[in-house]
Parts: C-alpha cells; structure tokens; sequence
C-alpha cells in the first residue's frame, strides 16, 4: 500500500510539474505576474529563455508581423485654378455723396450706389 501512495505522489507531482512547464515564460516578473521591462520597454529574460517560452506581446521573436497597409488611392486630380478676378478702378466725386463735413448720404448720392 506504501508504495502505491508513493507511484499515485510521484504521478501526480509529475502531472503538476508537465502542466506548469508547458504555460512557463522565461521572462523575470514581479510578485503580482507581470513581465518586468527596462526603462526601453525590453523585457528581461532569464536563461533559460528561447523563443519556444518567449512571453506574448513582449518578445519579438513571436510578434506576429504585420500586414502591410493598403496602398492609399491615388488623390483626385486637382481642378484648374479660377482666374482672379479682374479689378477696375471707379473713381466718383466725393461731394455727389455727402454735404461738406457732414455724415449723412445725399438722396443723389444713394441713386447712384444704388446704380452700381
């Protein structure tokens, strides 16, 4: 009987140590689980590392690669500048439009803007 508890201790220590090893990450990490990194964000290996144990999203070596962006479209053709506008040169009579040192548009003065 001794030695039947002693092969189902041993299997099942063995069972525990197989399933450890197959989730183990050879990175270093801190007390509550997370990946130590340097100050560059490089994690921190220990030995026994190989890119078989690397930690998910912390190691390139298992970094999936990215896909390559689209090419952008082609940007539509430019239309054609407008021309500026010509400027031409109106010259008027200032004293048409007011009374001398006065603020308030003739009645003649208002026909003629309005003829613009």
């Amino acid at each position: 009987m001794k030695q039947l508890k002693k092969l189902a201790t041993f299997l099942a220590a063995a069972t525990v140590v197989t399933v450890a090893g197959a989730q183990e990450v050879n990175n270093w990490r801190n007390a509550s689980g997370e990946v130590w990194k340097n100050a560059f964000g490089q994690c921190w290996r220990n030995a026994s590392w190989t890119p078989a144990t690397a930690a998910p999203g912390c190691d390139g070596a298992i970094a999936p690669a990215a896909a390559p962006a689209p090419a952008p479209a082609p940007a539509p053709a430019a239309a054609p500048a407008q021309p500026p506008a010509a400027a031409s040169k109106v010259t008027y009579a200032a004293d048409t439009f007011f009374d001398f040192d006065k603020s308030v548009l003739k009645a003649e003065g208002k026909a003629k803007l309005d003829d613009l």
